[in-house]
């Protein structure tokens, strides 16, 4: 006969695994106390896997980015350069003469370039 894990009292099992006596009334609330905070766990355990799974602002930012970059490469395919009015290269993928968003984006750009 197993024990009640809260009272400690033999009781004869009515259920499978059952772990609890459900004789007395404080048995019966730490059973339904103790299921509640298994379900607690189980949430806060879904809630971080669901979090993990978002993408962050800075994630948001760069496919923002590299799809404004490719919109602007198509509009501006086989046009002149707006800084100096030649024809870009081949194989140039900036999509700003003088400028790029990596290091410091929120810097002007230098007089030299201007």
């Amino acid at each position: 006969m197993p024990r009640c894990k809260h009272c400690k009292e033999k009781f004869t099992v009515k259920y499978f695994l059952q772990k609890y006596c459900m004789e007395k009334d404080e048995c019966i609330k730490a059973f339904t106390d103790s299921v509640a905070k298994d379900k607690e766990k189980e949430w806060q355990k879904e809630k971080k896997e669901r979090k993990e799974a978002l993408m962050s602002h800075s994630e948001w930012l760069k496919l923002l980015q590299s799809t404004f970059n490719t919109f602007i490469r198509m509009r501006d395919k086989g046009r002149e350069c707006i800084s100096c009015g030649c024809q870009p290269p081949r194989g140039a993928r900036e999509s700003a003469p003088g400028r790029c968003h990596g290091r410091r984006p929120y810097a002007p750009a230098p007089l030299s370039d201007r």
